[in-house]
């Protein structure tokens, strides 16, 4: 999905993840939710960051927890 591009502007952002609405991204900045490069005034996006982002959002299903805390104990 991500080619071999490090950053991306916020147009390219949007094209890479179609979940993201105009909206929501520039809320998003505006509030410091979100990673951003920013070089002068242009903001871009690291592609790493992003997918790391995202990867830190994901919620596990309730017996992936149960199972890990198992094994924890042990």
């Amino acid at each position: 999905m991500i080619k071999n591009e490090l950053l991306v502007d916020k147009n390219g952002l949007l094209n890479l993840y179609p979940v993201f609405s105009k909206w929501s991204l520039e809320w998003l900045i505006r509030n410091r939710r979100i990673p951003i490069v920013k070089i002068g005034r242009r903001i871009f996006f690291d592609t790493k960051d992003i997918k790391n982002w995202i990867d830190e959002k994901k919620i596990m299903p309730y017996k992936e927890i149960n199972y890990e805390k198992q094994l924890h104990k042990i």
